[in-house]
């Protein structure tokens, strides 16, 4: 089995049917905020359920392609690291599962050229103008 780099690359697909988002707010660590939400998961050993804490890492916002099939269909900025972007391609598995393909990149340099990355044409069918919520179907607000 070959590996594949997965350097400045991620994905995402809609929750599993037994995680919940619970909560939402701020924690302050060592002095510095940030945002959070509480997704409960599976159940322990013990049967209890499981409540992961996760951190935002940045946003996305919906990204006008501008006729250009291969451009992301969404894109923003990453709050980690700092300055860096990411971008989302939505894309649907052979088996029919939706999903958003990820990329970052780090920050442009001063002569307007990128410090790496290169481009990624997501893959995948999606309808015209089907957009994240809809692509997922969920009613989870993150």
């Amino acid at each position: 089995m070959s590996e594949h780099d997965q350097t400045n690359r991620g994905v995402f697909f809609k929750p599993h049917p037994d995680q919940q988002m619970i909560g939402q707010g701020r924690i302050n660590a060592n002095g510095a905020d940030q945002r959070i939400i509480v997704v409960r998961e599976k159940m322990s050993r013990e049967g209890n359920p499981v409540r992961s804490v996760y951190m935002r890492v940045g946003v996305l916002f919906d990204n006008d392609k501008k006729g250009n099939d291969k451009a992301p269909d969404y894109s923003g900025p990453l709050d980690v690291p700092a300055g860096w972007r990411m971008s989302g391609w939505l894309g649907k598995t052979d088996a029919g599962q939706n999903y958003c393909s990820l990329q970052v990149q780090p920050p442009f340099d001063k002569d307007g050229g990128g410090n790496g990355g290169g481009g990624n044409s997501g893959g995948g069918t999606v309808k015209p103008n089907q957009g994240l919520d809809d692509a997922f179907d969920d009613d989870i607000p993150f």
